[in-house]
């Protein structure tokens, strides 16, 4: 079960649009350049976690984004 599973405090940008960019067909809706644009913006929280060009995005915000999209469902 997910309660098991160790608790993730950051997510890649490839996890990131699998977990909350995933269309209904299983294609990307947005690509990885479109995420990273997003973080850069400030769209979306990210660190660096002390490795150079390599996002992290908190757990946090996925978990929000996930809870709002399944609130429209």
């Amino acid at each position: 079960s997910m309660t098991e599973q160790k608790k993730v405090a950051f997510y890649t940008p490839d996890e990131v649009i699998q977990l909350v960019f995933m269309g209904c067909n299983g294609k990307p809706l947005i690509s990885r350049s479109s995420l990273i644009n997003m973080l850069k913006r400030g769209e979306i929280p990210y660190t660096t976690l002390g490795m150079q060009r390599r996002y992290f995005i908190p757990a946090t915000y996925v978990e929000e984004a996930l809870a709002k999209s399944r609130s429209l469902v």
